[in-house]
């Protein structure tokens, strides 16, 4: 049986790639090869419009190899609670990074 694949690599010029119809939150293996192959290609691959909670997107990582733990992120990052693998790179303070319950932002 063959698979039929809508994900579509689009060069950006001297360096890079845009990967279309994908949802990375719900990558198929076929999916995770086609994008290996654009990496390797390509070097960066830039994927617009994707919603990835922690959890998916440590899945998708979990793909290109074996997580290593964040280090000591400084003063006050630390107390998010997030996956020891997820690391918060920020120019925002904590208050701004942080989504109430009941708020939009």
């Amino acid at each position: 049986m063959s698979t039929v694949l809508d994900l579509a690599v689009v060069n950006l010029g001297t360096i890079g790639a845009e990967v279309r119809g994908v949802d990375l939150a719900r990558v198929t293996a076929t999916e995770v090869q086609a994008i290996k192959q654009a990496w390797y290609s390509h070097d960066v691959l830039l994927f617009r419009e994707q919603r990835l909670i922690d959890d998916a997107l440590l899945a998708l990582s979990r793909h290109f190899g074996t997580l290593d733990a964040r280090p000591n992120q400084g003063r006050g990052v630390h107390r998010l609670r997030v996956s020891p693998e997820v690391f918060i790179v920020s120019n925002m303070g904590l208050s701004a990074m942080v989504k109430r319950p009941g708020t939009s932002t």
